[in-house]
């Protein structure tokens, strides 16, 4: 247990996904938005294990392949209403910076949008100064696999 948590627990943030694997036998708690990312952090304590998505609403994704049909790398974030895996990098920071005695926290990114990976990844190496950080896809299922027949599509 890396944390003063009496319930250590793992945090994966994705808008449409969930994980299929776990961490160190850890229970994963899942945050589909940044607002919700921020309250499991306020209200669980820090995690000991967390994996983060960049593009959380259709928004983003549609900026990712906006991106890619015109060869930009630059992803303007004042154009999203909605925030991103790197609002909750900077949520995450905060909370770490908060807790002076907390260990390394393990990170992982498993986005699919290799320009938010990069911008997540620069800026977690920048302000956390340490190289606990990973890039793998973990298993996963989608949400929509998850419903009985009767709700999908």
């Amino acid at each position: 247990m890396l944390n003063n948590n009496p319930q250590p627990y793992a945090l994966y943030l994705d808008d449409c996904r969930n994980p299929t694997v776990t961490i160190d036998g850890l229970p994963w708690v899942i945050a589909r938005t940044y607002e919700e990312f921020k309250h499991e952090l306020d209200t669980r304590g820090m995690p000991d294990f967390v994996s983060l998505d960049h593009d959380l609403f259709e928004e983003h994704m549609q900026m990712y392949f906006y991106m890619r049909k015109n060869g930009l790398t630059a992803i303007d974030y004042s154009t999203f209403e909605e925030k991103t895996g790197v609002d909750c990098c900077k949520a995450l920071v905060y909370a770490i910076d908060a807790n002076e005695d907390y260990p390394r926290l393990p990170i992982n990114l498993h986005t699919h949008n290799k320009y938010g990976l990069k911008v997540m990844y620069d800026y977690l190496r920048t302000e956390l100064k340490y190289p606990k950080i990973t890039t793998q896809r973990l298993p996963h299922v989608y949400v929509e696999e998850l419903l009985p027949a009767s709700l999908k599509r």
